[in-house]
């Protein structure tokens, strides 16, 4: 299965705040923007 390892960073923190994530290559935009809102805890 093919899949992307994204890294998402948090800009105007400090310390700077990121985490990394793998989404599976077939998930939607809607997918990611779920993903995005978990683990920035929004």
């Amino acid at each position: 299965m093919k899949a992307y390892v994204i890294k998402i960073e948090l800009i105007d923190s400090g310390p700077l705040i990121w985490r990394k994530v793998i989404m599976p290559a077939g998930d939607t935009f809607n997918r990611l923007h779920d993903v995005i809102q978990k683990v920035a805890n929004f």
